[in-house]
């Protein structure tokens, strides 16, 4: 088979003719287009990569607002608790306080009209008793009522026990051997001479008594020696009454 050399020179030409075309008209766009193209894809890439990134950051930001907010309402929340807490204690304490100044004045007001009553009817009784006191006597015995008075009180003295004898000896000691003897009534002084020789015979000792007679003093006799007291004095009746009373009173009250 001939070859054709002129054809094959012809193709070869031809080709390298075309490469040269391609390659000058065509190649450069077609590689500045693919290279565009490229750069606009790594572009978007790119873009796309940033907004995700921002959308994390924007996502991480509302979270952590999300977080704070949640923190700052639940310290509001504890806050007012606290708040209302307090308040209500403070409601409760006020109102404590005050029932407890109402009970007081109205133990204090209650204190004071007992005491009222005490006073009117220790004034009361202390004269009516001494009334039936001194009826009672002078029907049952000849002596008038001072008489009757005196002689208990002496039969009192006359029974006391050694030991009672031995305290009243200690104190009169350090008193002098000074005492007072106090009565409603003015005891006659041939009366008080025998009061006092009979206590100091019961004594041991001579005394030097003092006799009074104020206004204020319950119907009956009292030997008095600094603090000691010893006698028969219806004051000790009243006082009774008034415990008995005021125990009464009492009862009726925590009803």
């Amino acid at each position: 088979m001939l070859i054709n050399w002129f054809t094959v020179f012809a193709q070869i030409f031809n080709f390298l003719l075309l490469v040269f075309l391609l390659k000058h008209f065509l190649y450069g766009r077609i590689i500045s287009v693919m290279n565009a193209r490229e750069e606009m894809i790594a572009s978007k890439l790119q873009s796309a990569e940033q907004k995700m990134i921002d959308a994390d950051n924007e996502r991480e930001l509302y979270l952590q607002k999300n977080k704070e907010n949640d923190a700052r309402c639940e310290s509001l929340f504890t806050s007012a608790s606290l708040e209302a807490e307090a308040q209500k204690k403070e409601l409760i304490e006020n109102a404590r306080r005050e029932v407890e100044e109402l009970k007081e004045r109205w133990h204090e007001s209650l204190k004071e009209e007992r005491e009222t009553f005490l006073a009117n009817l220790r004034k009361k009784t202390t004269t009516q008793i001494y009334a039936i006191l001194r009826k009672i006597l002078s029907d049952l015995s000849s002596a008038d009522l001072e008489k009757n008075m005196t002689d208990t009180f002496l039969k009192k003295i006359r029974n006391l026990g050694n030991t009672e004898k031995n305290k009243i000896k200690d104190i009169l000691e350090q008193s002098h051997y000074q005492a007072v003897i106090t009565s409603m009534f003015e005891i006659p002084a041939e009366q008080q001479q025998i009061i006092t020789t009979e206590i100091s015979n019961v004594m041991g000792e001579k005394l030097e008594i003092q006799y009074i007679s104020p206004h204020d003093h319950i119907c009956g006799i009292d030997f008095r020696v600094k603090n000691y007291r010893i006698g028969w004095n219806l004051d000790d009746y009243i006082k009774f009454l008034e415990k008995e009373v005021d125990k009464t009173l009492d009862e009726e009250l925590a009803r």
